[in-house]
This record gives C-alpha cells, sequence and structure tokens, in this order.
C-alpha cells in the first residue's frame, strides 16, 4: 500500500521570514515555486554574458516610464517568488525598495536558460499565464532558441 506524501508548503511572507531569520546562507541561490524552496543553478559566464548583454541593450531604450531589474524577485502569487534574469517593470519612485514587483507591474520577464532550460520550460514560464501564446522573439544565434512570452 502506497503511502502518500505530505508536504508542507510555504507561503512568500514565510519563505521572507525564513530569510530574515538568517535560515539561508546569503549566499545561496534560492527561489519558491509553487511553495517550494528550489535551488537555482549556478550562474555560469556564457549565462551571465547572455544577461550583460541583453541588460546593455534594453537600458537605453527604457525612458523614465520603465526600469530594468535583473536577477531579482517578482512575486508572482501567495506561493511562488522566482528570480527571473532580466525582469521590465513599471517604474516606480522608490525603485522596488518597499516591495517586489507583482504581476500588475511587470512588462517582460527574460529567462536565460542553457542547462536549466527544461526545468524553465517546463515549471517556471507556465507560472507566469502569460496573455497569448509564446511567439519568436527574434534571431537565433550558435543554436540556441529565444522565446517571447506576455507579460504574467
Amino acid at each position: 500500500m502506497d503511502v502518500p506524501v505530505l508536504k508542507r508548503l510555504i507561503t512568500v511572507e514565510e519563505f521572507h521570514r525564513m530569510g530574515d531569520a538568517g535560515v539561508f546562507p546569503p549566499e545561496e541561490r534560492i527561489e519558491l515555486i509553487d511553495g517550494e524552496i528550489v535551488s537555482m543553478t549556478p550562474i555560469g559566464p556564457r549565462h551571465a554574458g547572455c544577461v550583460n548583454r541583453l541588460t546593455r541593450r534594453l537600458v537605453p531604450k527604457l525612458g523614465s516610464i520603465l526600469q530594468l531589474t535583473p536577477q531579482n524577485p517578482i512575486i508572482l502569487n501567495d506561493t511562488t517568488e522566482p528570480q527571473p534574469d532580466i525582469v521590465l517593470v513599471r517604474a516606480r519612485a522608490d525603485d522596488y525598495s518597499q516591495a517586489h514587483p507583482r504581476p500588475q507591474d511587470v512588462v517582460l520577464v527574460v529567462e536565460v536558460a542553457d542547462s536549466s532550460a527544461e526545468y524553465d520550460r517546463r515549471i517556471k514560464l507556465p507560472r507566469g499565464r502569460p496573455r497569448r501564446p509564446a511567439q519568436p522573439a527574434g534571431p537565433v544565434r550558435r543554436g540556441h532558441r529565444r522565446r517571447r512570452r506576455a507579460a504574467p
């Protein structure tokens, strides 16, 4: 007879309290997905270079209406707080120092995926629930695929 495994999922608020209490080492790369604490893959040079290039190209085009927030959390709901590589959000005077962006603040989410591509496609991307289907974001270079998703 199989016994069901019961999980104790946590909320974003509990996740933050755990962080404030020092439960996680400061250098640990984790995010909260559907109430579960998930370890993030290390950022390698190719990944970092891609995020740096995108940041350099996007920032000059943003103006004062939008701002770019790289590798910072967004709160999608009470149990999910991913840390996408790049997020374009509506600009706020406090630069989101009082609260992380929520879905209504988000204009674009970019995940740069190499070793985590399958996980990002199956688990993380569906959490954003795009308003329209994915579309190609531009030319593909060196065997990499790009996908554009509507805001969560």
